[in-house]
């Protein structure tokens, strides 16, 4: 009888991933099978959230269908810190309603809270959703005595891609824009992305469409700034590989520079889990959060 030829190795193409296991490193809703029960819990949670403190709903910061926040501002005269987060969902997906649930923890200590809407991929380039939120950071500064905030200190987070975009507002020369070095006083990462490689080559880059010449300029690892505030970093220990890899690469890289840099551990959480600490006042992310923006205790 012929022998059976054995059947080639697939061929890497990012590491030692080959397409198949590529993918599914970045296939996270794959991953956790009751992803929509929990952005529908987030949904719920952030309808509940408004109805609860009444905050100023879509607001416009840029022409863009998308381009509008929700502001949260505690009662008084402030002017308050202010914590701008920016959704999640692989530039292509969700919206700013998902996430109004952790409005509630920030005001309860003086903190003042937006969530960001933005444009969505393909609708628009990863390279103009950048430059959105940079007009969401720019709209704040200009109008923070109207909404009772402190421009002085200024804070910006987000999850998944919005830690990307987090990173890229605190690498973004803003003095060169007529505006502060240090707009951004301090950032926080959850579960961010920081090297679009593997993105390109992904199936995710059928909606992406990221070019070689943009991962260069819109990967956080490559366009570090030479001095930033604290940066918070945390990744949920349930994640993939390539979330865990992406962390401690840039983690490693940032304190190379001399950068501040907090690294919070959440050992248990996954991708959509993770998110669950804004709503714990004694969370390890809550508190990094409180001593980042100098507030030493919960209300």
């Amino acid at each position: 009888m012929p022998s059976r030829k054995a059947k080639p190795a697939a061929e890497p193409v990012f590491g030692t991933y080959d397409q198949k296991t590529l993918d599914a490193q970045y296939n996270l809703r794959a991953l956790v099978p009751t992803h929509q029960v929990l952005l529908d819990r987030w949904l719920a949670d952030s309808t509940a959230a408004a109805e609860q403190l009444a905050p100023v709903r879509d607001i416009r910061y840029g022409a863009g269908d998308k381009q509008l926040l929700d502001l949260f501002v505690p009662e008084g005269d402030g002017p308050y810190p202010v914590f701008l987060f920016i959704h999640g969902g692989y530039w292509q997906a969700l919206s700013k309603d998902y996430t109004l649930f952790p409005a509630p923890g920030f005001v309860a200590n003086g903190i003042a809270y937006a969530s960001i809407g933005y444009d969505l991929c393909p609708d628009v380039s990863l390279d103009a959703l950048v430059e959105e939120v940079r007009g969401a950071v720019e709209w704040v500064h200009h109008h923070a005595r109207d909404h009772r905030l402190d421009r002085r200190r200024l804070y910006v987070g987000g999850h998944s891609a919005g830690g990307h975009l987090t990173a890229m507002m605190l690498s973004t020369d803003w003095a060169r824009r007529g505006l502060p070095f240090d707009i951004v006083k301090g950032g926080c990462s959850v579960s961010g992305l920081y090297e679009l490689e593997p993105l390109r080559l992904s199936y995710q880059n059928e909606v992406l469409r990221l070019t070689p010449e943009a991962v260069a300029r819109l990967s956080p690892r490559n366009v570090m700034p030479a001095q930033s505030g604290p940066l918070i970093l945390t990744v949920g220990g349930n994640e993939t590989d390539e979330f865990l890899r992406q962390q401690a690469d840039f983690a490693s890289d940032w304190r190379l520079r001399g950068l501040p840099l907090v690294v919070v551990d959440s050992p248990d959480q996954n991708h959509f889990e993770i998110l669950d600490a804004f709503k714990d006042p004694e969370s390890g992310l809550m508190r990094a959060i409180r001593g980042m923006v100098g507030i030493s205790a919960p209300a």
